[in-house]
């Protein structure tokens, strides 16, 4: 005896196709900052990787903004204070 299950229909929206040529969306803004902490050995590239954000703020506890300093467009707080660091991001 076989049994007949009836044919499962799944009707899904379509999915909106984005006109031709870049298949991309501009995502609006209303996102809140992103807070990263980038870590790694000396000379790894974290500054620069920091630095390519658009608009960032760097907690530089090690002058590694200085040479940077001339060629990027950024915001820097130099310390070494947990306590200035935690007040900075809360």
């Amino acid at each position: 005896m076989t049994i007949k299950l009836p044919e499962e229909r799944i009707e899904a929206p379509p999915i909106p196709q984005p006109p031709m040529g870049c298949p991309f969306e501009k995502e609006n803004n209303d996102s809140p900052p992103i807070k990263a902490l980038i870590y790694g050995d000396t000379g790894t590239g974290k500054t620069s990787v920091a630095l390519d954000f658009e608009n960032c703020c760097v907690l530089d506890c090690e002058r590694g903004t200085t040479p940077y300093s001339k060629k990027k467009d950024f915001h820097v707080l130099h310390t070494t204070s947990y306590e200035t660091m935690s007040r900075a991001v809360d």
